[in-house]
């Protein structure tokens, strides 16, 4: 028997003789079997992350319960029994009696040390000691602490921070103890660092005994503050003063508190986190994610840094106030190991179901996928315009249909693209030719509307300067006149002489105005534009130095010569650079530059200035367009520029960024093409 045609053994009758759509379909709800049966295991997975976490819960709430044992009643009741058997101390009394710091740092110093390893050999905090002596057995919560914290020291260094600080019955601090560890030395400390507020200092004065928290600069502290009093008198008890006996709130003190409870804590004092067992948490958010739901077994559920934990909050001593701990547990790292096992196992039985797939697909693409991926490897090339490739799918079933329907239509479209393609280049070549003529006659009606401008402008230029020549001209000549009948030694005819030296320059400004309209009248010659330059901003110095304006002049040595009107360039370049200033009236720098390229000498004038605004950098060539003060300008200086550029067969350009300045660009022909 053929290899060929043994999978037909385990496939019913029905699909085995069928060749309609129908009974091929069929053999895809094996695969719907098959995606049933993931889903179950998915349930199941879903179930179990269910009841992990329900116990997630009661571990949470186990360790909360067994903190409040241990922190909130032991060490609250083990740090009174120190600071009583110190207040008792008859030497310490009387030392205090003394008023003097340091007879009371010399003997509080060993009380304090003797009162710390008394404490420790008779530590009732987790002693086993009341059993063997037949004393009541420990609590279950308090024995699982005591192994925690055996577990602890003997992988770690125990570490402590306590502080006991003596006031006088004034509520003045006269000295303080520090400890920072059971092997480390005492220090004395008499400067105003370790001071409590006097809101907490007060009931221990009234002669009241208080469990206290505080925070200053120099960190959090827990403990509790007691009245020392004298004994002796006829009227009875005196108070001499308070002991104030704590422990530092750090993160060592949080790592201490976790391998006993078996859970991460962290302590929260008036909204902020100043000790916390895991130091990669963000503290912020840490402290926001505080609640005061535990009285009511309810816990919060928070993430950072896409870490998801389980979390509840405890009061510390009182319950208004916004002092509190918090308790909590990764839920991933809880989770995960347990679903590890699990996960494997589905692992495996997701193999086992891809290969069962596996198997029904292959069975599946000998009937239905290869004719559909003819059809779709078809569809593929006829988006992409190759419809030269036929399609060959011999079938007798709806899809056999579909792809002789399919083959008709291709035939089909091929012919209409055919023709389709030449009427799109016929198209192409007259939108191309259309676009040309557009650009073409776009420029024409630039130009058009530029030279319509000026010569209106070079119409009222004319009349204004006829108009303006009469009075200049009758003006000369009564200058002429006086200077011909004052002596030479006449005082004040130098300012004779400068008014008419200066209506000359009038006279003369005037007939420049009018050439600059009539340019066939003006005499071209071959100028050296660096020296025309250099005379420009020789002559503006003292402005420069006026507004503090720094001037960079890059002009290339050599620079070909250009046919042109010297007084005009320089009119131009006059213009330009005053506007420059103009542009910086708090200083700034001033670039001019010249280069060749590309048959045109290239004349380059910016500034650090105001800059112009995008929206009026097509109109500033314009005739009396300005944006100055009326008494500054008319808005001719740009335009007569634009004119006297033009009309040497050159360019003008403008480049600017609001802030940050401006640069005119003025490109002139060779006078010699090379």
């Amino acid at each position: 028997m053929s290899t060929r045609r043994w999978p037909q053994l385990f496939l019913p009758k029905a699909l085995r003789t069928s060749r309609s759509l129908k009974g091929k379909i069929f053999l895809a709800l094996a695969a719907t079997v098959l995606l049933a049966i993931i889903s179950i295991f998915l349930v199941l997975n879903y179930f179990l992350r269910r009841q992990i976490f329900e116990t997630l819960h009661d571990e949470v709430r186990r360790a909360a319960r067994l903190f409040v044992l241990l922190q909130q009643r032991e060490s609250v009741h083990q740090m009174l029994e120190r600071s009583r058997l110190l207040t008792s101390a008859p030497q310490l009394k009387a030392a205090l009696d003394t008023g003097h710091p340091l007879t009371v740092q010399d003997v509080l110093e060993p009380l304090f040390q003797s009162v710390f390893i008394a404490t420790e050999e008779n530590n009732f905090f987790f002693s086993h000691d009341n059993q063997v002596n037949g004393g009541p057995a420990p609590r279950p919560d308090l024995q699982i602490a005591d192994n925690n914290s055996r577990a602890l020291s003997e992988n770690t260094p125990e570490r402590f921070s306590d502080l006991c600080v003596i006031y006088n019955r004034e509520g003045k601090m006269v000295t303080a103890m520090v400890r920072f560890s059971p092997s480390s030395r005492i220090s004395s400390e008499a400067s105003s660092r370790f001071i409590l507020p006097d809101s907490l200092l007060l009931p221990a004065l009234q002669g009241r005994e208080r469990v206290a928290i505080w925070q200053n600069q120099h960190g959090a502290w827990w403990g509790v503050l007691v009245p020392i009093w004298a004994g002796g008198s006829p009227l009875g008890p005196s108070l001499l003063g308070a002991l104030a006996l704590g422990m530092r709130l750090d993160d060592a003190y949080a790592l201490r508190m976790k391998a006993l409870v078996g859970s991460e804590v962290a302590v929260v004092l008036a909204g902020e986190v100043v000790a916390v067992s895991r130091s990669d948490l963000e503290r912020g958010q840490l402290a926001a994610a505080k609640t005061h739901d535990f009285s009511s077994d309810r816990l919060k559920e928070f993430a950072i840094n896409d870490e998801r934990f389980l979390a509840t909050s405890l009061p510390w001593f009182e319950e208004e106030s916004d002092d509190d701990v918090i308790l909590f547990r990764s839920i991933d790292s809880s989770i995960q190991p347990l679903l590890r096992p699990v996960q494997g196992t589905l692992s495996i039985v997701g193999l086992g179901a891809f290969l069962a797939a596996l198997v029904i697909s292959l069975l599946v693409s000998r009937t239905i996928t290869q004719p559909i991926a003819k059809l779709v490897d078809a569809a593929h090339a006829a988006s992409a315009g190759q419809l030269d490739q036929p399609i060959q799918i011999s079938s007798a079933d709806e899809i056999g249909y579909l792809a002789r329907r399919f083959e008709a239509m291709r035939q089909s479209l091929k012919l209409q693209m055919e023709k389709l393609t030449e009427l799109n280049a016929d198209l192409s070549e007259r939108n191309l030719e259309l676009e040309s003529a557009l650009d073409q006659l776009r420029r024409a009606q630039e130009e058009l509307v530029k030279s319509e401008k000026l010569a209106a402008a070079g119409k009222l230029t004319a009349q204004l300067s006829h108009e303006i020549n009469n009075p200049i001209h009758n003006i000369r000549s009564c200058l002429e006149t006086a200077l011909k009948k004052m002596p030479e030694q006449l005082a004040g005819r130098q300012f004779v002489q400068l008014a008419h030296d200066e209506i000359l320059r009038i006279g003369k400004l005037v007939r420049q105005m009018l050439d600059f309209y009539r340019f066939g009248k003006t005499e071209l010659q071959a100028i050296d534009l660096n020296q025309a330059i250099v005379e420009v901003l020789d002559s503006s110095q003292r402005r420069f130095e006026e507004h503090k304006i720094a001037v960079e002049r890059r002009l290339t040595a050599g620079l070909p010569a250009v046919r042109a009107s010297r007084d005009q360039m320089k009119q131009v370049f006059l213009n330009l650079i005053l506007n420059a200033v103009e542009a910086m009236p708090c200083g700034g720098k001033l670039k001019v530059q010249t280069l060749k390229e590309n048959g045109f000498v290239q004349i380059a004038i910016g500034d650090t200035g105001c800059g112009i605004p995008p929206e009026n950098l097509p109109k500033i060539f314009d005739t009396f367009f300005t944006t100055k003060r009326a008494v500054h300008g008319v808005g001719l200086g740009l335009s007569v520029c634009y004119n006297i550029v033009h009309q040497h067969g050159g360019t003008i350009a403008v480049e600017s960024e609001v802030g940050k300045g401006s640069t005119f660009t003025v490109k002139l022909p060779l006078a010699e093409k090379e």
